[in-house]
């Protein structure tokens, strides 16, 4: 099972005159796969609206659609309770999973791990050289023994969650920050699932209409003496065209309308 994100290339752009283009888009799927498309918060709606996808093969089909939620960062994450700073991330993380089962590597050696639940965490001082030295201490109750034991925060090299949902959480977390980098910028995901036949290549195709600059025209005539004395000349068109893709329009089908899409 091929379950990657592949790329779809564009075949063909119809540019109509009055800042509208359709779009034509082509891809090959082994087994099961993704296509991603990037746009811009302001251009979702119409490509949602008009967005088309189609597997041809009939050994094949389009699973799902899905795209990044229009809420912002702060609004997503409300839905769950874990939150990273920027600094003191380790120790944060510990604090907010009380209750929470996990392993806890003391050391590097690999071979002093414990297993238990957060119960909290401590601070201690202690005054060295005239200088007062705050440490930190993990509270866990060990699932072994039903003992409670304190270990510094210096001594842990490292600890795993053992809960799917903490998990989970967490993931979405970092995956919704990650994607916020990108602050004006939304995916859509087209998942492609096999009909049974995981290596038969099959095509994709994706179409949608949008925004885009009007595209202009220049002209140039063109004579030489020659050419003056027979009375002919060179009347030669340009089309300016502006791409605002992320492609290289390669090898592509170019349509110029001077009217409007039906």
């Amino acid at each position: 099972m091929n379950d990657i994100t592949n790329t779809l290339k564009i075949k063909s752009i119809t540019i109509f005159k009055h800042g509208i283009s359709h779009f034509f888009l082509q891809g090959s799927q082994k087994g099961t796969g993704t296509f991603e498309l990037e746009f811009t918060v302001d251009e979702m709606n119409d490509i949602l609206k008009s967005l088309f996808v189609l597997d041809t093969s009939e050994k094949g089909f389009i699973s799902s659609i899905t795209y990044d939620n229009a809420l912002s960062i702060s609004q997503q994450l409300k839905s769950i309770m874990i939150d990273i700073p920027n600094k003191n991330s380790f120790t944060s993380i510990i604090s907010q999973l009380k209750g929470a089962r996990i392993k806890v590597q003391i050391g590097t050696g690999g071979s002093n791990e414990k297993l238990g639940i957060i119960m909290g965490i401590e601070e201690t001082e202690q005054i060295q050289n005239e200088i007062k030295i705050t440490d930190k201490l993990l509270v866990l109750l060990l699932e072994d023994t039903a003992k409670i034991v304190k270990i510094p925060f210096s001594e842990i090299s490292e600890f795993t969650i053992l809960n799917k949902d903490i998990m989970n959480d967490l993931k979405f977390f970092l995956e919704t920050i990650i994607s916020g980098i990108k602050k004006d910028s939304k995916k859509i995901i087209i998942n492609c699932e096999s009909g049974g036949e995981e290596h038969t290549e099959r095509d994709i195709f994706v179409s949608y209409l949008h925004e885009s600059p009007v595209w202009k025209t220049s002209y140039r005539l063109i004579m030489s003496k020659t050419q003056e004395e027979k009375k002919e000349c060179l009347l030669a068109g340009y089309s300016l065209i502006e791409n605002i893709t992320n492609q290289d329009w390669e090898e592509i089908e170019l349509t110029l309308v001077a009217g409007m899409p039906v």
